[in-house]
């Protein structure tokens, strides 16, 4: 049995909260962890009976295996990979606002500290790399674990998307590639909005995936980011706890976005989301544009 059905991306849009709802069909064993390392590895490292081994442990005779691993919609060699792997894969795409996408994925990594940076210099500074290093989507296999043990915060892959906050939000140049390689009725692009829904989202993954599905009756988990940021001082036990939630309220509390952030996304990301629209047929993108 081999893994055939992903969800691909994007990065904080809501993957977490399907991959736990498609988890709990019958029909589906779900990968463990949620986000395995195989697909972005160097093909010498990717042990096929070692991923399904570690990565399926409850599968008992599931008719999809769910791979829920955001970065295999990043990597432009991924698609191939996959391909090669199982032509036969279902893929997911979730789409957010690229622009509140970005927000969202600058926040969790700041929030941990891994970030230095507020969201408008990291923005800029990405931006500019790009335009002079070109995309980070475009690394070989090699050349990204090269970049792991070198540039990666901490030097681990668990942190690598964190020097990818705008790059991540390049759906149309992601989702093309998949394009070229599997049939219309293997992929399925969702709008991140639908994820509210769980009568419609059922309906739109019995229609994808051709079986009829139970909605959960307990609550579905999310990947959620802090609501503060993590301080650097150690005081906290001194300090009365309404004087500790003004503090963090008044210094550690996620901000709205500026507005010059939004202009300089919008227009950056104005390219890929008319060709999402004109060439995808993505109708949902005009609401972002």
């Amino acid at each position: 049995m081999k893994t055939n059905l992903f969800i691909a991306g994007a990065c904080k849009s809501g993957t977490t909260f399907l991959h736990e709802f498609l988890g709990q069909q019958i029909e589906i064993c779900a990968s463990y962890p949620k986000e395995p390392y195989f697909f972005e590895l160097m093909e010498d490292q990717r042990n096929q009976d070692h991923y399904f081994e570690t990565t399926f442990k409850n599968y008992k005779s599931e008719k999809f295996l769910l791979d829920g691993r955001h970065r295999n919609m990043f990597f432009s060699w991924i698609p191939k990979a996959i391909y090669e792997y199982n032509k036969d894969s279902k893929i997911i795409f979730i789409l957010r606002d690229p622009i509140e996408r970005a927000y969202s994925h600058w926040w969790m990594w700041y929030s941990r500290k891994i970030i230095k940076y507020g969201f408008h210099n990291t923005i800029k500074k990405e931006i500019e790399r790009i335009a002079i290093e070109g995309f980070q989507m475009d690394f070989s296999p090699e050349a990204y674990s090269l970049f792991i043990k070198k540039d990666a915060p901490h030097n681990r892959i668990a942190y690598a998307d964190a020097t990818t906050i705008v790059e991540s939000g390049y759906y149309f140049t992601q989702i093309n590639r998949f394009k070229k390689l599997f049939d219309e009725n293997q992929l399925l692009i969702i709008d991140y909005a639908e994820l509210s829904n769980l009568a419609v989202l059922k309906k739109k993954m019995e229609l994808f995936l051709g079986f009829e599905m139970l909605i959960p009756q307990h609550n579905i988990s999310e990947n959620s980011a802090p609501a503060y940021a993590k301080s650097n001082y150690k005081i906290g036990k001194y300090v009365p706890i309404g004087i500790k939630e003004f503090l963090k309220s008044r210094f550690l509390k996620k901000r709205k976005m500026q507005e010059k952030s939004r202009i300089l996304l919008n227009e950056h990301y104005q390219e890929e989301n008319q060709k999402l629209f004109d060439e995808l047929g993505v109708e949902f993108v005009k609401k972002w544009m």
